[in-house]
């Protein structure tokens, strides 16, 4: 390569990340301003036990909220999650990212404050993802009582604890 094909290509490339980075900042400013107008749903992958309406905004879903329903008082009851998984997986309901549903998945649902109503949505600085630029709260329809919510998490904290703990060394 000649040194002025390197320098084209070196400009076009910076020009090429430059135009990105911009198209990075209107989406994010895009974000904000719609959770400023109080829209619920920005974009991404809709919570199971939702929907979203011609506003933007998150709906209960009739159905699948009962599934989150079944999912909370089954592990409430003590159930663990990989019943509550066999329970998912033989009904009509399919997980949104893959075609069974994954134990992690169900985990993390059962830690999800969306299902009682509160969303944290944080802007992250690009180059240092642990800082934290701007966060909003948004009030999200509410699924699951409060109550609910933390006597799982107690479980889910209890059950987090205890494992590896009925493990024997042999010597």
């Amino acid at each position: 390569k000649s040194p002025t094909d390197k320098l084209v290509v070196g400009i076009l490339t910076h020009i090429t990340t430059y135009d990105n980075e911009l198209r990075r900042v209107r989406m994010i400013f895009g974000k904000m301003e719609s959770l400023k107008r109080g829209q619920t749903f920005i974009g991404g992958t809709t919570p199971f036990g939702y929907r979203v309406d011609e506003n933007k905004n998150l709906i209960i879903h009739p159905s699948e909220s009962k599934m989150v329903k079944k999912m909370f008082e089954m592990y409430r009851d003590g159930y663990n999650t990989t019943e509550i998984q066999m329970m998912l997986d033989s009904s009509e309901f399919k997980p949104r990212r893959s075609k069974v549903w994954n134990i992690g998945t169900i985990l993390t649902m059962l830690k999800n404050r969306v299902y009682i109503g509160e969303y944290v949505w944080k802007l992250k600085d690009p180059h240092d993802k642990t800082q934290i630029l701007e966060e909003f709260s948004i009030t999200t329809p509410q699924i699951i009582s409060h109550s609910m919510f933390n006597r799982v998490q107690k479980k889910i904290e209890r059950n987090t604890k205890n494992k590896g703990n009925n493990s024997r060394l042999y010597y």
